[in-house]
C-alpha cells in the first residue's frame, strides 16, 4: 500500500512538472530602439514568449484609444523549436505624434485557451526634430495620420489641380477661337426680349401715383411691343383694338 501511494505522488508530481515546463510565459519585453527617438520615426516593440510544441500565438492589436500612437498590424515569427516548447518572437510597429515621454498600453497575447498579458510598463521618450522651448509647437493640431496617407493626399490635390488648369486652358483656347470667328449679332426672339424688360423694371423703386401712372404706361408699351415681335406686326403704330385684331387674324390657325 505505502508503495503504490509513493508511485502515485510520483507520477502526479512528474505530470505537474510536465504541465508546468510546458505552460506559455512571457520572456521578454523589449523596444527597438532603446533610446530616445524623432518625432513620428518608426519603432518596434518586440515580445519573446514561449509556447508549447507547435503552438501558434495569436496577437491582439494593442490599445488604440490614445490617438498620439499609430500602430500597425503584429507580426509573429518563430525563434526556435524543439520538443520541450517553440520560442516565438512577436513584433508591433509603432509611431509617436507627441513630445515628450509616453507611456505605451499593455499587450495581450492568446495562446490556446490562455491569454498573457506583459506587466512590464513600457515608456518611450520622444524628441522634436528642433531643440528649444518652441518644440511643442511641432504638436499636431489634427489627429495623426500615416505618412502615405498623407502622400496620397497631396498626389489626389496636385492631379486635381492639374486637371482644373488643363479645363481652364481648354476652355479659353476654344473660347478665343470662337473670338477670332466672324460672327453677326443674333436677334432676341419675342420671349427673351420680353424677359430682358421685365428684368429692367424689377429693379425699379416704387414711387408715387405718378410714378405708378408711367409704370403701367411702360408694361402696356412692353406689351404692345412683345405682340408685335411675336407676330411680326407693326404694333407700336396702331392702337389697342387694331392690334388685337391684327394679332388675332395672324395666330389664328
Amino acid at each position: 500500500m505505502p508503495a503504490r501511494r509513493l508511485t502515485t505522488v510520483l507520477l502526479l508530481t512528474l505530470h505537474a512538472l510536465a504541465a508546468h515546463a510546458a505552460a506559455p510565459e512571457i520572456q521578454r519585453v523589449g523596444i527597438d530602439p532603446s533610446g530616445p527617438v524623432t518625432i513620428g520615426d518608426p519603432i518596434t516593440v518586440r515580445v519573446r514568449i514561449a509556447v508549447p510544441h507547435r503552438f501558434v500565438p495569436t496577437p491582439a492589436l494593442p490599445d488604440t484609444s490614445n490617438r498620439d500612437l499609430s500602430w500597425s498590424a503584429p507580426q509573429s515569427k518563430r525563434l526556435s523549436a524543439s520538443d520541450d516548447g517553440d520560442v516565438w518572437e512577436i513584433a508591433y510597429g509603432l509611431q509617436v505624434f507627441r513630445v515628450g515621454e509616453t507611456a505605451l498600453p499593455r499587450f495581450e497575447i492568446g495562446v490556446g485557451n490562455d491569454v498573457l498579458t506583459t506587466t512590464e510598463v513600457l515608456t518611450v521618450t520622444v524628441q522634436s526634430v528642433r531643440t528649444g522651448d518652441d518644440a511643442e509647437i511641432l504638436r499636431p493640431a489634427r489627429d495623426p495620420v500615416s505618412v502615405r496617407q498623407i502622400a496620397w493626399t497631396r498626389i489626389l490635390i496636385a492631379g486635381i489641380a492639374a486637371l482644373g488648369i488643363a479645363v481652364a486652358w481648354l476652355v479659353r483656347r476654344r473660347r478665343r477661337r470662337r473670338d477670332e470667328l466672324p460672327t453677326t449679332p443674333r436677334e432676341p426672339t419675342a420671349s427673351e426680349w420680353l424677359e430682358a424688360r421685365f428684368a429692367e423694371m424689377e429693379r425699379m423703386e416704387v414711387g408715387d401715383a405718378e410714378w405708378l401712372r408711367r409704370y403701367v404706361a411702360r408694361v402696356a408699351d412692353i406689351v404692345r411691343e412683345y405682340i408685335a415681335r411675336l407676330a411680326q406686326i407693326p404694333a407700336p403704330r396702331r392702337t389697342t383694338r387694331v392690334t388685337l385684331n391684327v394679332l388675332a387674324r395672324e395666330l389664328s390657325p
